[in-house]
């Protein structure tokens, strides 16, 4: 099963500007082979803008695989990276409902619908794929369920349930046939929909579709805990659509190593036909703050323990890292490496702490990939 490295253009413009410093020294070839990119981080403001698209990015930014160099000096994203292109569509609803926290899921839809159409975001989503060589780039959907940030960072919202499924299902559908129509074909085409859709729906879905799509994108994974019930969820699509008939399935944000390892159990991993991508190791290589109350974390191999970077852990973490025979960074990398977040998280933050970070953020990325694999 392939791993996507997912580059952001969103929050934590410090440790993101370490990730551009340290790339070409330390991002590995096995990460930035897949990597995927967000079309909203890009052009979409966070949900307090006054104005969905930044307009400077919006009119400036017409190749992704250019802007991705621009961005890390490295040649090889120009043509040797496969580059899967989310649609951004979550940040476009934390956007309305922010902009509206009472807002019905009804007039959520209708606001999506008057954004997309306002904004020319499909004639751009489409100008972005065509110019920048995208290997695989996911249809848009309206996701069932969001998490709104609020500005104490506290606040969940869900927005839509099983009882706006047929109109979620609408809405994609005609979504899916728009960017089949205007692509021409579905050669780059990954069709999205959510695993916490009902088989029938999964069902009514496709066969509203235009085409018959060849390759998928899975959304929802991350939204079912139990990882029994996911199994159970899963196994029935595949007696559904038979995933053995599509060239290529990928599973979005699925949220987590169990999961990772749950996909891996039901035999997902078998081949380079499945590929999943995680927030999880960049956002907890970046969890600790430069007061000290919150820790970064390193994700074990083996495991998937996190394990809090502290004074005390530094030389366990190393003995685990050192156990393990394919680990990214040896014993001395990984001891500066550990030693120099503690800098961050006393206080002393500076270039060097934030590409330390970054560097953590890929090991813990590269034991999601190795996980991943068979």
């Amino acid at each position: 099963m392939k791993y996507f490295f997912i580059y952001s253009a969103g929050g934590g413009a410090g440790d993101w500007n370490g990730v551009k410093r340290i790339w070409n020294e330390s991002m590995p070839l096995e990460l930035k082979s897949n990597i995927l990119l967000k079309f909203g981080d890009v052009y979409y403001n966070h949900a307090t803008g006054s104005n969905l698209v930044k307009s400077r990015l919006w009119n400036s930014i017409d190749n992704f695989r250019n802007w991705l160099y621009e961005a890390t000096n490295d040649e090889y994203v120009l043509d040797g990276a496969d580059i899967l292109l989310d649609s951004g569509t979550s940040k476009i609803v934390s956007y309305i409902a922010h902009q509206n926290p009472e807002i019905e899921p009804e007039e959520i839809v209708a606001e999506f619908d008057r954004l997309l159409i306002q904004n020319n975001i499909f004639d751009k989503y489409v100008e972005i794929i065509n110019n920048s060589n995208i290997t695989y780039a996911v249809t848009f959907d309206i996701p069932n369920t969001f998490k709104i940030r609020s500005q104490n960072g506290n606040t969940r919202r869900i927005h839509f349930n099983e009882t706006q499924e047929a109109l979620m299902i609408s809405r994609c559908i005609d979504y899916c046939n728009t960017l089949y129509k205007r692509l021409g074909n579905q050669d780059r085409i990954l069709t999205t929909f959510s695993a916490t859709w009902s088989i029938e729906g999964v069902s009514i879905f496709l066969e509203g579709l235009n085409y018959i799509p060849d390759k998928l994108a899975i959304g929802g994974v991350s939204d079912e805990r139990n990882l029994t019930v996911l199994a159970e969820k899963l196994n029935q699509l595949d007696d559904l659509l038979d995933f053995s008939t599509y060239d290529f399935i990928h599973f979005l944000g699925c949220g987590g190593f169990k999961k990772v390892q749950k996909l891996k159990e039901i035999g997902f991993s078998s081949n380079n036909r499945f590929s999943v991508d995680n927030s999880t190791p960049m956002n907890r290589a970046i969890d600790g703050n430069t007061s000290g109350t919150s820790q970064s974390a390193y994700i074990c191999y083996e495991t998937g323990d996190l394990i809090r970077i502290k004074p005390e852990t530094v030389n366990e973490i190393i003995s685990i890292n050192n156990n393990y025979n394919n680990s990214l960074y040896n014993e001395t990398e990984t001891r500066n490496m550990l030693l120099t977040i503690l800098q961050h998280q006393s206080g002393n933050s500076s270039d060097i702490t934030y590409n330390a970070r970054a560097q953590l953020s890929f090991h813990n990325h590269d034991v999601f990939r190795q996980n991943a694999l068979e």
